[in-house]
């Protein structure tokens, strides 16, 4: 069995962009210090000091830290395969200074105007088409693409799950015939690769003549893995409880022995890879009420078959258990690997491709279009000529776009939607209410695991924050769209390694409010935020007419808030803040604690009412800002619900 797809399971990152990014970054710092002696090597002294690098940047969670400590040249070997990093020669090849730069001048904040995708997206979309591992077959993001393309722009997860064996057709149509058959019966399909598999033949060869000779299994050889025969120790035993079972001599510990995690305190791989497979499961939940039904099938399976047959039975469960177990990890990279193009969107059971990309797949021209897209320049206007090809201009006319300004409203207004459904289904006011609170506890893993996993937790504090204030201000969905927050296909947030605008700028007819996010706290929050926050917020104020400057202020969120950037926020009231044409006499900023923001979802209050509240708050005599805060504000927000 053959697989083409993108990544390396050595180093599985759901969080890849801001992981490409973060080790780019950080390499090219590495590789500036290295000298004649220096090797890429494990354990050498070049990935000691780059871990020491990992834990001073603190761009990486410290699990993340420990496992690039264990083997750091498994764990960045995926950008070689991206062609990023030449670690024989210690430097960042030209692909990888190109996305640095990228990187650098913060061109994710950047569109491209025709497949309006941010310039990082593009320049990942570009190079995809130049993607090839070793064993990989030639042009496989292009042979993906005529997939999508033969099935109309979507894929079931099912479908997309098969995509990696793509390699196994020489003809590209017989398999995109497969997949459009919504009944395959995968075990059977994967039992068919065995049997014409030459390699996959002669184990099993190899495995029925030991049995026959010895009546037991002696070579493990036959069933080894990339890994060697590290998770098959215990096939011999499994197949010997198969024929206890077969012959009604099990014991008791024989049939647990099966269905436990761990024997003498070591994991039970069969049960973990391949007894799934064998009970018709992608996930085996082993509970009271399952057991006995999950039990009298495994008796059934293996006492239906005849000793021969069993045999032939068991060489093939573990084969096909393997494809089944390789799929999902592939299934999985391809994931990660395709959002970074932010062409695909995967939600609701289906992958499917963006509608302006699909417009480029329906041209007659289409191989030229890619063509030409796997050769631009990294810029907002590099492909505006596409819209000269004929099939590309008559389809876009249909849908009633005529120019780029057309298709940033068309592609702005399915975000819109899409962003609207995920506020209905998913991130209600309840849910949203629900989450705040966490970010104080930092349940950073019920955070990810609620939200997101490709994006770091202070990424999803602003995104949270930001869905808050839709609620708090009347559902102004424009808002959420035009906060600058980072957002993918599916409307969630992606992070990168070098932080965007934490600040969120919302122009109102009379004024202007700013909203600055931070998880901070103590002498970081001080350190960080007393003079960041002012300078925002001044820039911003020194932009309006004078009658705007005095109605505009800053609202200040953190799960905790530090009482000397209380007291320096309230202290701005009577700074001066300049360029080199105009100056400022003040600025108001208001702090709320996630408390403060809870208690105002809750009160159900509007924005519009909340705000000549707020001005009274700002005109109060106490200029001790931490006393001010908890004499003033709280009680204000806390007597909202009375």
């Amino acid at each position: 069995m053959a697989y083409s797809y993108f990544g390396n399971t050595s180093a599985k990152e759901a969080k890849l962009l801001i992981n490409i990014e973060a080790h780019l970054i950080l390499l090219n710092q590495l590789f500036k210090t290295t000298t004649d002696e220096d090797k890429w090597v494990s354990n050498s002294s070049l990935q000691l000091r780059y871990v020491e690098l990992l834990k001073e940047s603190k761009l990486l969670n410290s699990n993340e830290m420990e496992l690039i400590a264990k083997n750091a040249r498994t764990k960045v070997s995926f950008l070689k395969d991206l062609g990023l990093v030449d670690f024989e020669n210690l430097k960042i090849t030209e692909i990888g200074n190109e996305l640095l730069q990228l990187i650098n001048e913060k061109k994710f904040e950047e569109k491209n105007e025709f497949l309006q995708i941010d310039l990082v997206s593009l320049f990942f979309l570009k190079y995809f088409f130049k993607y090839k591992k070793t064993h990989d077959i030639e042009d496989m993001f292009l042979k993906y693409l005529y997939i999508f393309k033969k099935l109309e722009g979507k894929l079931t997860y099912e479908q997309f799950y098969l995509l990696p064996l793509i390699s196994n057709y020489e003809d590209i149509d017989t398999f995109v015939a497969l997949l459009k058959n919504g009944d395959n019966d995968l075990s059977l399909l994967f039992k068919g690769f065995i049997d014409t598999n030459e390699r996959d033949k002669q184990r099993k060869e190899t495995f029925l003549a030991d049995y026959a000779k010895n009546g037991v299994i002696t070579d493990l050889e036959p069933f080894s893995t990339s890994k060697g025969t590290n998770f098959v120790q215990d096939l011999p035993y499994v197949l010997e409880i198969f024929k206890r079972i077969k012959d009604k001599s099990y014991s008791k510990a024989d049939i647990r022995n099966l269905f436990i995690k761990k024997i003498d305190g070591e994991n039970n791989d069969f049960r973990k890879l391949y007894l799934p497979t064998m009970l018709g499961t992608t996930s085996l939940a082993i509970k009271k009420n399952t057991y006995m039904h999950l039990y009298r099938k495994l008796f059934t399976i293996i006492r239906s078959k005849g000793y021969d047959e069993l045999l032939e039975y068991f060489f093939d469960l573990i084969y096909t258990s393997r494809y089944f177990n390789n799929l999902r990890d592939y299934k999985n990279q391809n994931t990660y690997y395709l959002s970074l193009t932010g062409i695909f969107t995967f939600i609701n059971g289906e992958v499917k491709i963006s509608e302006i990309f699909n417009v480029i797949l329906k041209s007659s021209q289409y191989e030229e279009i890619l063509k030409s897209i796997s050769e631009t320049s990294i810029t907002k206007d590099s492909l505006n000529d596409l819209f000269e090809d004929e099939d590309v201009k008559a389809t876009f006319a249909a849908m009633g776009v005529d120019n780029t300004h057309d298709l940033n409203m068309f592609q702005y207004n399915k975000d819109k939607e899409k962003l609207q459904e995920l506020l209905d289904t998913t991130f209600t006011k309840e849910k949203v209410k629900e989450l705040i609170p966490l970010f104080k506890i930092r349940n950073d893993k019920r955070i990810q695991d609620e939200v997101t996993v490709r994006a770091t937790v202070p990424t999803i504090f602003e995104y949270i924050t930001a869905l808050s204030w839709y609620y708090i201000d009347n559902n102004n969905i424009d808002f959420v769209l035009k906060a600058g927050l980072s957002l993918d296909t599916n409307m969630l947030p992606k992070s990168h390694a070098v932080g965007g605008s934490s600040d969120f700028e919302i122009k109102y007819d009379d004024h202007t409010l700013m909203i600055e996010v931070t998880l901070t706290e103590s002498t970081n929050q001080r350190r960080a935020e007393m003079e960041s926050v002012s300078r925002h917020l001044g820039n911003i104020l020194l932009e309006l007419n004078e009658e705007q400057q005095e109605k505009s202020y800053g609202i200040f969120i953190a799960p905790h808030l530090n009482k000397n950037v209380l007291n320096d926020f309230r202290t701005r009231q009577l700074s001066y803040w300049e360029n080199e044409t105009d100056y400022i006499k003040g600025m108001n900023i208001i702090p709320l604690d996630t408390d403060d923001v809870v208690n105002i979802l809750d009160s159900n209050i509007m924005y519009a009412e909340l705000r000549p509240k707020f001005y009274e708050i700002i005109e109060k005599d106490n200029d001790w800002g931490s006393k001010w805060y908890y004499d003033e504000v709280k009680p204000f927000i806390e007597n909202l619900n009375s």
